[in-house]
């Protein structure tokens, strides 16, 4: 093992602190192993298999086909998620819990205890004729004994503004 400049250093420092012998200094200075080094180091380095090209030409025409294949289903799939969201209102909805937000604002201001408010499910009909959507949205807060209890809001909401038109 041949040691540079900073090598040389070290080794200094170690024989001055009294961590190898002089004779371990001479040998690593020499580039003699030691004993644990020459037991580590094996006789012949293990061979290295280069991959097949047609292994790998087959992988990057899988990999090819596989991104391929998912841009078109993408491209298929967009027009009719948005159509089908369109539908059903899925755009109003919150894209964290899926909740309508007014109609958790005006059912908060009726319950006698808002924070106890736990929103469970919000579920949209379709777009009826006239471009209004029914989201019936189920609800668990504390009642007056406080005691928690289920209930359920609907609420009517025009599809194109996602403005809530009344509730019940």
């Amino acid at each position: 093992m041949a040691y540079g400049d900073e090598g040389l250093v070290r080794l200094k420092r170690m024989l001055r602190a009294g961590r190898i012998t002089r004779a371990e200094y001479n040998d690593a200075r020499a580039g003699k192993p030691n004993e644990a080094e020459a037991e580590e180091q094996p006789s012949d380095p293990p061979r290295v298999r280069k991959p097949a090209l047609v292994g790998l030409g087959a992988l990057a025409f899988a990999a090819l086909f596989l991104v391929g294949y998912f841009i078109g289903y993408n491209r298929d799939n967009n027009a009719t998620d948005v159509a089908s969201t369109n539908v059903y209102a899925q755009h109003c909805l919150s894209r964290w819990d899926a909740s309508f937000e007014p109609l958790v604002r005006a059912v908060k201001r009726d319950l006698s205890d808002p924070a106890s408010f736990r929103h469970i499910e919000t579920r949209p009909t379709p777009v009826s004729s006239d471009g209004t959507n029914v989201f019936t949205m189920e609800y668990r807060a504390a009642n007056s004994y406080g005691g928690m209890t289920q209930e359920s809001a609907s609420a009517i909401v025009s599809n194109e503004t996602c403005r809530m038109l009344t509730w019940y």
